[in-house]
């Protein structure tokens, strides 16, 4: 009788941390699902005359809004691929090159790369060419950590050591590469330095910005197909350069649409996001933003129609709603099976409910979610 006395004040002193439901589905701590990279590609061409002053406002205001965790971590991983120029250092392929590589963007480099876009000139940092079709598959090349096709030995790009500082963007530039994480090693080097981290599982997108038409020629076309079907072959990706219909067909023979549907089946599972500013419903434009649509459809991602871009309104808000989404798609979901009694736990005849719920990030114990009905056989 003396020992049960005992025992019973062990117990009475005895006061265990109960866990509430919740926390059978809330992510462990220390576990992350990784962060995605997200790569704009911004049409720097004269295209940008009309709507730049707003057009880079909103890509400022964007930048410092990205979200951050309550430890000031970053939910993105952002970069900046522009067209490429002419003269000086820079040689090689027209095509893209990689002005600010994939990094995190916490506080202090949403500071930095939103200082980047607000030194941008209208004269001394335009690109060339708008050679949509060619700049993906460098776009690309970067995410697999392979050869530049079109970024190298240009003076802009982030490459480590990079101390090229010419026109108003140059200090803004240099914070930039000064940076870790550079895209290229140096000037001339090869191969592209993934921004992938390994082990996350996280999400790959493109936003492409357009502020007009490709001028790709045939020559390019001609290139960016080859660089295509080469792709494809070293990834088993079967049908790469099969032309995709659209309408209005005016640009049915530019392959960008091709290259997004590629790089979605690719083993990088990119996303395509297209923002389409100042469309037009004559001449060429029609059939331009059926290529832009059908960059989105076919790499699961979303066609915006920009606007006039007078105001940067519209851009502004297509940006934060392809942010909000990526940060949807990389969130974390749990599946819970709701029993109709004790005994089928979750199963009644041949139909199966099952509750999918988004856990909240701050542990809240209200989730969005709802029951779903499986038939079976």
């Amino acid at each position: 009788f003396s020992g049960l006395i005992a025992a019973a004040a062990v117990l009475a002193g005895y006061n265990p941390a109960l866990a509430e439901d919740i926390d059978l589905f809330v992510q462990p701590p220390g576990i992350a699902t990784g962060v995605p990279n997200v790569l704009i590609i911004l049409d720097n061409t004269a295209n940008w005359n009309d709507p730049f002053t707003e057009q880079m406002a909103a890509l400022v205001d964007t930048f410092n809004g990205l979200d951050v965790d309550d430890a000031g971590n970053a939910k993105f991983r952002v970069g900046l691929m522009l067209f490429s120029e002419s003269g000086g250092a820079n040689k090689g392929q027209d095509g893209g090159y990689v002005r600010a590589a994939i990094r995190d963007m916490d506080a202090s480099n949403q500071a930095k790369y939103a200082a980047l876009v607000n030194s941008f000139d209208q004269i001394a940092d335009k690109g060339n060419a708008v050679k949509v079709g060619k700049t993906l598959a460098d776009a690309y090349q970067y995410f697999s950590g392979l050869a530049p096709l079109t970024g190298n030995q240009k003076s802009k790009t982030d490459y480590k050591g990079n101390v090229f500082e010419s026109g108003p963007s140059g200090p803004a530039s240099k914070a930039i590469y000064a940076l870790e994480g550079n895209a290229l090693e140096g000037f001339n080097t090869s191969p592209y330095t993934s921004p992938i981290v390994s082990g996350s599982c996280a999400g790959n997108y493109i936003m492409y910005i357009s502020n007009g038409q490709s001028t790709e020629n045939s020559a390019d076309t001609k290139t960016a197909t080859s660089w295509l079907a080469t792709a494809a072959a070293a990834v088993g990706v079967a049908g790469a350069t099969d032309k995709i219909p659209i309408s209005p067909s005016g640009l049915d023979t530019n392959v960008s649409d091709e290259w997004a549907r590629f790089m979605k089946k690719s083993p990088r599972r990119i996303t395509t996001y297209t923002i389409d500013v100042k469309p037009k419903v004559t001449g060429q434009t029609p059939a331009w933003t059926a290529v832009l649509k059908s960059m989105a459809d076919t790499s699961g991602g979303k066609y915006f129609d920009g606007g006039s871009g007078a105001t940067g309104s519209e851009i502004r808000n297509a940006m934060g709603i392809i942010f909000s989404e990526i940060q949807a798609v990389n969130s974390v979901f749990a599946s819970v099976s709701l029993p109709v009694s004790v005994n089928t736990e979750g199963t009644f005849l041949n139909q199966v409910y099952i509750g999918m719920f988004r856990p909240d990030e701050k542990a809240s114990p209200r989730w969005s979610g709802n029951l779903k009905q499986y038939k079976l056989g």
